[in-house]
């Protein structure tokens, strides 16, 4: 794989956060492996981290752990709402 990030690069360098990075990519078309790899790359995260990163720029949820929360809910069979 020859992924040319350096437009990314250049907008972290410029402040932009993980998710704004995330999120243009999205915006300009790159696929979702691609997207994930690139926030990777870029800002040095975990597996964890671009999960993350990935949840709250897609606006699933304002953190991995209450995205995960929800995903229990629906497997446990409990009505998805906001976490207590």
């Amino acid at each position: 794989m020859n992924d040319d990030f350096s437009k990314y690069e250049t907008m972290k360098n410029a402040g932009a956060s993980a998710e704004d990075v995330y999120r243009e990519a999205l915006k300009s078309g790159v696929d979702p492996i691609t997207r994930i790899r690139l926030i990777r790359a870029v800002y040095s995260l975990s597996p964890r981290q671009a999960k993350e990163v990935f949840v709250i720029a897609e606006g699933q949820a304002e953190s991995l752990d209450e995205f995960q929360g929800k995903v229990a809910d629906v497997l446990s069979g409990e009505p998805v709402g906001p976490r207590q």
